[in-house]
C-alpha cells in the first residue's frame, strides 16, 4: 500500500499560531534587577509572579524568560477579556506581591498590546 505524506514547514504552523495570538490583548511585564543571576530571577521573580497571575480568569497563556538581571513575563488574554480589565487586576496583584520579591527590585514596566491598546503603563 502506497502512502503519501505532506510535509508542512513548522515555521508556517508557528506563524499561524503567532498571528492568532497577536490579535489578542497581551500584557508584558518587565522587571530589572542587575545583580540577580538568571536562576535567582526565575526563582524569586518569575515563578511567584506567574503563580499569582495564573489565578486570574481570562488568561489564555503566560510565558516568561529569566535572564541575568531581567525578567520578562507575557500574558495573553482570552478574546473575551479586555486589556484594561486584566491590567487593573494584574497591577493590584503585583503591588501586593512587591513585599515578597527581592528588595532591590525596580518597579515593573508594564506594556499593553493588542486591539487599539499598544502603550506603556
Amino acid at each position: 500500500m502506497l502512502r503519501r505524506y505532506v510535509v508542512i514547514p513548522v515555521m508556517l504552523l508557528s506563524g499561524c499560531v503567532q498571528s492568532e495570538a497577536m490579535e489578542k490583548h497581551r500584557i508584558n511585564i518587565l522587571y530589572e534587577s542587575p545583580e540577580l543571576s538568571s536562576e535567582k530571577v526565575e526563582a524569586e521573580i518569575v515563578v511567584p509572579i506567574e503563580k499569582t497571575i495564573e489565578t486570574l480568569r481570562g488568561i489564555e497563556l503566560i510565558s516568561s524568560a529569566a535572564m541575568n538581571g531581567r525578567a520578562e513575563i507575557e500574558v495573553v488574554l482570552s478574546s473575551s477579556k479586555t486589556g484594561e480589565d486584566i491590567l487593573r487586576l494584574i497591577k493590584d496583584m503585583l503591588a501586593k506581591k512587591q513585599g515578597e520579591l527581592p528588595q532591590n527590585l525596580e518597579a515593573p514596566r508594564i506594556f499593553v498590546q493588542g486591539g487599539d491598546n499598544s502603550r506603556a503603563k
